[in-house]
């Protein structure tokens, strides 16, 4: 993929196999609601994949040191690595947020 193209995804629900021989439980339904928007997140460019291909706003090019950093956010958490995804626009979205000023950048989910 080449820096500053777009990418474009598409998602397929099956929808007759959502309930086919279930009932639409509030479980079911939040596992179907938490998968379709893990999804969306990886049309909208949030994809290990492409993040190589993100662009600085400062420069038009694409960042010229990794912008996911491995990190320990809580050690009972499960799972696997953590990671959080670092950019001067995502610190600054942070710390808007949340006031502190150590934030560094957003989590990730693995």
């Amino acid at each position: 993929m080449k820096a500053g193209k777009p990418t474009v995804g598409r998602i397929i629900f099956n929808t007759y196999r959502l309930t086919d021989d279930k009932v639409l439980t509030n479980r079911l339904f939040a596992s179907i609601t938490a998968t379709a928007l893990h999804e969306i997140l990886h049309v909208l460019g949030f994809d290990r994949s492409l993040y190589g291909s993100y662009l600085d706003s400062t420069t038009g090019l694409p960042y010229s040191y990794s912008i996911v950093t491995p990190v320990v956010l809580n050690s009972n958490r499960t799972g696997g690595a953590n990671f959080l995804l670092k950019t001067p626009a995502v610190a600054a979205w942070a710390l808007d947020y949340y006031g502190c000023v150590n934030v560094t950048g957003m989590p990730l989910e693995n």
